[in-house]
């Protein structure tokens, strides 16, 4: 359940225009202003082309906007200077769609997430192991020590994914980014992530901003939805607010094209949220 402290992360009225070719502008982040608090899973919905991406990216800190700002823990992103965006990037990690480039191929399992540890040399070797097998334990990468000398390329999609996870929290962050993170999953695969998502999140109180375009996803995955739409955030509320009555003729149409299967989200995906 999402806490009622003050946000984990804010987004203030941020705005991003991109210069092109000719003289042209695409203005892909529009006066978009978000909160996502410790414990809540904010789902940010919209098709390819709405500015899932560009928002994703701002709220990395790795754009920066025309306007507005990004806090993270009531720190701001895009007035912090280098060093203090090093320090507030460990707080904030990302799980990206592609898990077949997000990693460095030359580097095995145990060497990733001893790379992602902080102060990794402070611990004795026999210690970092024990931690780096926690973290694959956690994520259900079994036999945990077997995976220890394995390159990513070895791995399948769904494998690569939870070490993509495993990466995400070996920061102990308090936010995470999770960009597509079922795309490409099969069916099995998808409920066993969104599992996997949410007993982290009971476990740590990690806050998630979770982008997506399957608005059926969102619905049993998010306690809030975003739906952006040109850059702008079109409709917002509680997940059962905004697929039960959307407002907006965009959220309709994305709702309707999620029933068109007739297939509840249940029937796709196995999530449990007892």
């Amino acid at each position: 359940m999402a806490s009622a402290a003050a946000p984990v992360f804010a987004a203030e009225h941020v705005s991003k225009t991109y210069h092109m070719r000719h003289g042209q502008t695409h203005l892909a982040v529009d006066d978009v202003s978000f909160e996502v608090r410790a414990g809540e899973t904010v789902a940010l919905v919209g098709e390819s082309g709405s500015g899932k991406t560009s928002l994703a990216k701002i709220t990395l800190a790795l754009v920066r906007p025309d306007a507005g700002d990004v806090r993270l823990l009531d720190r701001s992103l895009v007035h912090a200077t280098p060093a203090e965006l090093r320090r507030l990037r460990t707080s904030m990690q990302p799980v990206f769609q592609d898990s077949s480039t997000a990693f460095n191929p030359r580097r095995t399992v145990e060497q990733l997430l001893v790379q992602a540890t902080p102060k990794a040399s402070s611990y004795g070797s026999a210690a970092l192991r024990a931690r780096v097998i926690g973290l694959l334990e956690q994520v259900r990468l079994s036999p945990a020590a077997g995976m220890l000398g394995r390159f990513p390329h070895e791995l399948s999609g769904g494998q690569r994914q939870r070490l993509a996870i495993a990466r995400a929290i070996a920061m102990d962050p308090v936010f995470i980014v999770a960009d597509e993170p079922l795309s490409g999953a099969d069916v099995s695969i998808r409920g066993k992530i969104l599992n996997l998502l949410l007993d982290i999140q009971e476990q740590r109180n990690v806050a998630y901003l979770f982008i997506t375009h399957d608005i059926s996803i969102a619905r049993a995955f998010a306690h809030r939805i975003l739906v952006m739409y040109r850059g702008r955030i079109v409709e917002q509320g509680t997940a059962e607010e905004v697929i039960d009555n959307p407002q907006d003729p965009y959220t309709q149409r994305l709702v309707a094209a999620a029933l068109a299967g007739r297939k509840a989200i249940n029937e796709i995906v196995d999530i449990d949220r007892s």
